[in-house]
């Protein structure tokens, strides 16, 4: 799935429910809490609903939220550390 063909709204919730389990359960061995775990994974397809247009992914999709998905988990461990 490319970015543009996120630019339609069932495409990007078809997306969200498709991946939703798998990210967050990737988020959820980061920060072993499961609520938090799902803010994560929203917090990433709320960012990218609101850069879809702008947004340049040289790689797919899933592996782009994959990512981003882990990097936000390591990003609120550290913050919870300070």
């Amino acid at each position: 799935m490319k970015l543009n063909d996120l630019l339609d709204d069932a495409a990007f919730e078809a997306l969200f429910k498709e991946s939703f389990e798998v990210l967050n359960n990737v988020a959820y061995t980061i920060v072993k809490d499961g609520d938090v775990s799902k803010d994560i994974v929203q917090q990433v397809f709320y960012k990218l609903w609101k850069g879809r247009e702008t947004l340049n992914i040289s790689s797919s999709v899933r592996s782009y939220l994959h990512r981003a998905v882990i990097n936000t988990a390591l990003n609120h461990i550290e913050k919870t550390k300070r």
